[in-house]
Parts: C-alpha cells; sequence; structure tokens
C-alpha cells in the first residue's frame, strides 16, 4: 500500500513540474523572397546659361567717373535704324570727336585718343560696317557719314561744343560736319586729308601712270574698303554751307620716304589743300616732316589740337 502512495506521489510530482515549464515556440525556417526594385528618383538637371558681357544699347548710358577722375562712356546706340559703337573717355570741354580714316576702327584710334584725354573729353566711334557698328547700305557719302555722327553724339548723349579731328577721308567728314552743324562746333583739326575730287582727279591725271591713276579714280568713285563715294561727298562738301568761323587746321605729312610717285605728286597735294583752308576764314595749314602724320607723330596731333583750343 505504501509502494502504491508513492509511485502515485511522484506521478503527481511529475504532472506538477510539466505544467510549470514554458512551451518552446520553434523558429520558423527562413524563406528567400525576391527583393521587389525600387524605380530610381529622376535626376533633376540644373541648366546654367552662358555668361555674355552685352554692349549697351540704351541711349540713355551716361558717362561714368573712376577713381581717378576719368570719365568713360562706351556703348552702342541705335541711329538711323542701326547700332553704332561709341566710347569716350576723360572729362572737360569742349569735347573732341575723332573721325578716322578709311578703314580706322576705335581700337586703331586708342593711342591718339589717350593721348588727348588728359587734356578734355575725347570721343572715338566705329562708322557704319567697322568693327563694333552695324553695316548701311552702300554705296554711302559724306552726308551718309555726318548723319550717323550727329545722330551718335545726340542718342549718346556726348556734350558739346565739339573740336573735330580727322584723319584721311574723316578730315573731309569733319569739314561737312562743321559746315552743316555749324553751332555744334568750336573747331576742326584735319590730319592728312584726301584732297576734294575735284580738282584733285584732274590735276593728278598726268602725274600718276595710267595704273595708278585708275585706282585712284576707283578709290574715290567708291571703291574703297567702305564704299564711301568720295567723287559724291566733295560735290556735297561744295555745295554745304560756308564754313563757320573757327579756327579750322590742316596737318599735311610732306616726306614721301623715297616713294616717287608721292614726291610728284605732294606739290599738287599742298596746293589744293591750301585752297581747301583758304576757302576758311580761320583756316590754315601745317607741315609735319614725316611719312605719316597719324602713324608717324602722334604728338604733332595733339599739338595742333592744342593750338586749336587756345584760339579764341
Amino acid at each position: 500500500m505504501n509502494n502504491r502512495k508513492l509511485i502515485i506521489a511522484v506521478l503527481l510530482f511529475a504532472i506538477a513540474l510539466s505544467a510549470c515549464t514554458p512551451a518552446v515556440t520553434p523558429t520558423p525556417a527562413p524563406t528567400s523572397q525576391p527583393t521587389k526594385a525600387t524605380a530610381a528618383e529622376p535626376i533633376k538637371a540644373t541648366l546654367i546659361p552662358p555668361t555674355a558681357t552685352a554692349i549697351p544699347t540704351t541711349a540713355t548710358a551716361k558717362p561714368t567717373v573712376t577713381a581717378t577722375g576719368t570719365a568713360e562712356l562706351r556703348g552702342k546706340f541705335m541711329v538711323n535704324g542701326r547700332s553704332m559703337y561709341i566710347y569716350c573717355q576723360g572729362t572737360g570741354s569742349p569735347t573732341i570727336v575723332l573721325d578716322g580714316d578709311l578703314g580706322q576702327t576705335v581700337s586703331i584710334m586708342t593711342k591718339l585718343q589717350e593721348k588727348l584725354s588728359g587734356r578734355t573729353t575725347i570721343c572715338a566711334y566705329d562708322r557704319a560696317g567697322l568693327s563694333f557698328s552695324d553695316r548701311a547700305p552702300t554705296p554711302r557719302t559724306a552726308k551718309d557719314v555726318v548723319a550717323d555722327l550727329h545722330g551718335l553724339l545726340t542718342a549718346a548723349a556726348v556734350p558739346g561744343p565739339y573740336l573735330l579731328v580727322g584723319n584721311g577721308a574723316g578730315g573731309q567728314f569733319v569739314q561737312l560736319y562743321a559746315r552743316l552743324f555749324p553751332d555744334q562746333v568750336v573747331g576742326v583739326v584735319a590730319v592728312d586729308p584726301m584732297a576734294p575730287a575735284d580738282p584733285w582727279l584732274a590735276d593728278v591725271s598726268t602725274l600718276f601712270n595710267p595704273a595708278d591713276y585708275a585706282t585712284e579714280k576707283s578709290n574715290y568713285g567708291g571703291g574703297n574698303e567702305e564704299s564711301i563715294d568720295l567723287v559724291t561727298s566733295g560735290q556735297q562738301l561744295a555745295a554745304a554751307p560756308t564754313p563757320p568761323n573757327v579756327p579750322f587746321e590742316i596737318l599735311i605729312s610732306t616726306d614721301c620716304q623715297g616713294d616717287q610717285t608721292c614726291s610728284k605728286i605732294q606739290p599738287t597735294y599742298q596746293q589744293v589743300l591750301k585752297g581747301v583752308a583758304a576757302s576758311w576764314q580761320r583756316g590754315t595749314v601745317s607741315v609735319d616732316a614725316v611719312g605719316s602724320v597719324f602713324d608717324d607723330d602722334l604728338d604733332a596731333i595733339v599739338a595742333a589740337v592744342g593750338r586749336v583750343l587756345s584760339k579764341p
């Protein structure tokens, strides 16, 4: 009996012990699932526009003065339906306006402009079709050039009065400008100016050889690099109002540097230009013994400008 009780007691203890032990949950076997592709975010491109330095085209541009006291005005302005470029530097009055020879741009006139800028305001510009200025219908004449220059000075608000300095063909253009707008001009300097077609072409017809004379006639007739009809230009100058009563100086070179053709025509050239100077009440002719005043002696031009500025 006692053994029987013992067995029952052991069984009861075992049952109680199993009830107190927590159940173990088996770990599930790992499962392999394909990774779902995630669409990449689109890359957002930022476009950087190219930088550009634009030449101002507004006619309201004003000169600015730097710390050194040098005023500058540069830009393109609409003139007669086209864009034209002008560059001014220096301060003071009157304003010197440069008009170059055929093909001469602002960059070519830089050295002369710098030499004169310490004295007063000085401006140079590109005629139609040169450098930064737009082309114009051809052929052109001196009146077209003068109309452009007058319009450009007005659009750019360049202060007058003006002392005009013209080199080569520009020497004709500044004469016409002064005669058409006399109230704006206080003096004129013509450097190695082209002689007026009449009487020049007739006077040198026997001095040039046939080939050179044909070239000269073609050049005057508009066969030059700017397609300017200098024959018609000379007629316009002759028909223009009387020159104003302002100082007018023609500065010419006299050294032909061994060029025989130049030596033959030089006396005629001087004679024609003396006649041009005589048509002005205060016209004079000065000579410089160099091959080209503009190329070889800029100081002579500065001196001529000084003489004109000093005259009342």
